[in-house]
């Protein structure tokens, strides 16, 4: 037999076409990998838990229990051992929400405590107009402590000393967070982790012992870099720059006037003031690219990749450890921990993963918005991306950087489109203009940031060149901000109020849509290879 090589036959239809065709263009085609739910424990694992929470929400606890115990019994006769390992698992979770709900301190709706002791943790939301935040924990008179978002008005004095880790004692009012309906905030309070709210009144007493935390320390690190920062370049930069560099390298968005973080919204382009995945990701890339030079080595990869989890977690206790940014650490911590162990990291795993691991920290993250967009974010970007890359295929090395910044946008956009309905009832379509320059400016500007305000934290001052580059760049994000949130392109949104019945039905069209995409891709891949062999 001869043994040279077998050449494809190009199809007929090709092979009179003027122009030249190659056997390597061919080969390029590739199909396109089909995401799959089928045998994924934590995938199943998460519908048993989201059927648990039901059951809980729904005060069914008692009557789920004689209909899985019956059910159960019924799939083991049947053989069904899966299925009925899955309805236990729904009612434990039932039970343990349950437990979580009665371990809570249940507050009357209102309640004034005098000489309160507070530990203030950390601020964690202001203004430089108006009260201030701070993450606290309140001892009530019943001897519990209280997780508490504590406000301060103006007229209450508070030393900068004690914004971390001090204890006070003061008059304060308590509101309780008991309601799961009715009231979003109430919920997105208790998605965050907190018990109440509270509002100081007074100050009778400040405490000289300190106590320690981690991210009480790592947040106070942070705040005096950004006062390192305003003394080496306010000359320079104004204070709207400031607050664009602080808030995308750092996480800190008060010193971010409202109407610029307004601007971001009307833009579309919020999400790049809230460190997440996006910043993560930049952050992941470069300490990548570093540590591949240092340890270039196929047998050093786990030094790569532990030392790349400790670089994460150092920028997420930096940048404020948001609820935000530790989803978006989990997500990565656990990509990293598949890529250890030399395992290809599985999407529907490690998003249904961090899904349950949020929700058995706190049972009501499942009302988070946040959490919500975020993993329906990476769950369009891994559905939709590879179609635009399999359709749309780009081979000029610029045109396909750009061409990845709007693939991208728009898979995340597509995952995201019926929660922004569900929530908020509008959707901005100026994010698919917007995020182009954006994300241009922005990957620039987020790690030489971030590298800058660690420099002037060291040596306490920066050459001009540098600061005006970072004064073109953070001036560049906010005109481009000012432009596309303007009136002018206000009507370029859509307004649809879903409810829970329509977003169901809206992702199981777009996961039906992507099935049959795929499924007709894949079938004209088999029909060409057919044609060449």
């Amino acid at each position: 037999m001869s043994s040279e090589p077998r050449i494809p036959r190009v199809p007929s239809e090709l092979s009179s076409s003027r122009v030249p065709v190659s056997y390597e263009t061919y080969s390029t085609i590739a199909p396109v990998r089909k995401v799959r739910y089928t045998n994924r424990p934590a995938f199943l694992l998460l519908l048993a838990t989201l059927v648990g929470f039901i059951l809980y929400i729904s005060n069914l606890s008692v009557w789920g229990v004689a209909a899985v115990a019956l059910l159960s019994i019924l799939l083991f006769a049947f053989r069904q051992r899966g299925v009925a390992y899955l309805l236990i698992w729904s009612l434990l979770f039932a039970w343990y929400a349950e437990i979580r709900d009665q371990d809570r301190v249940h507050l009357p709706d209102g309640q004034t405590i005098e000489n309160a002791e507070i530990r203030i943790y950390y601020p964690v939301a202001s203004s430089l107009e108006g009260t201030l935040s701070y993450h606290t924990k309140v001892k009530i008179p019943e001897g519990s402590w209280l997780t508490v978002q504590l406000q301060v008005p103006p007229n209450v004095e508070l030393p900068e000393v004690y914004h971390y880790g001090g204890v006070i004692t003061g008059t304060l009012d308590l509101s309780a967070l008991r309601t799961v309906s009715g009231d979003s905030f109430r919920r997105y309070l208790m998605s965050e982790g907190y018990e109440a709210q509270g509002s100081l009144h007074r100050v009778s007493r400040y405490h000289e012992e300190r106590f320690f935390s981690p991210l009480s320390s790592m947040r106070r690190l942070r705040s005096y870099l950004i006062n390192d920062f305003n003394k080496a370049t306010s000359q320079v930069l104004t204070t709207s720059e400031r607050g664009l560099i602080f808030a995308i390298s750092l996480g800190d968005r008060s010193f971010l006037p409202r109407e610029v973080q307004s601007s971001f919204r009307s833009s579309g382009v919020a999400h790049i003031l809230a460190v997440s995945g996006y910043h993560l990701g930049i952050v992941y890339a470069l300490l990548s690219m570093v540590l591949t030079w240092l340890l270039p080595k196929y047998e050093q990869r786990r030094w790569r990749y532990a030392t790349l989890l400790i670089g994460l977690i150092l920028y997420t206790l930096l940048s404020g450890a948001s609820v935000a940014t530790v989803r978006a650490l989990t997500m990565g911590g656990l990509v990293l921990l598949y890529r250890f162990f030399d395992r290809s990291p599985d999407v529907v795993q490690v998003l249904s993963l961090t899904v349950l691991l949020f929700l058995f920290i706190e049972p009501y993250a499942l009302f988070s918005a946040g959490l919500a967009l975020s993993v329906s974010a990476v769950w369009g970007i891994h559905l939709f991306l590879p179609l635009f890359d399999h359709y749309l295929p780009l081979e000029q090395p610029i045109l396909r950087y750009l061409g990845r910044i709007i693939y991208v946008s728009l898979s995340a956009q597509i995952g995201v489109l019926p929660f922004l309905l569900y929530y908020f009832g509008t959707a901005s379509l100026v994010v698919l203009w917007s995020n182009i320059p954006m994300i241009l400016l922005s990957s620039i500007l987020i790690p030489l940031a971030f590298i800058l305000v660690l420099v002037v934290g060291v040596v306490g001052k920066l050459p001009l060149f540098l600061t005006l580059t970072l004064k073109w760049l953070s001036c560049g994000m906010i005109a481009i901000a000012d432009r596309m949130g303007g009136e002018s392109l206000a009507w370029l949104k859509l307004d649809l109020n879903f409810d829970l019945p329509l977003l169901i039905l809206s992702y199981a069209i777009l996961q039906s849509a992507y099935w049959l995409i795929v499924n007709y891709a894949n079938r004209h891949h088999r029909a060409l290879n057919v044609e060449l062999f």
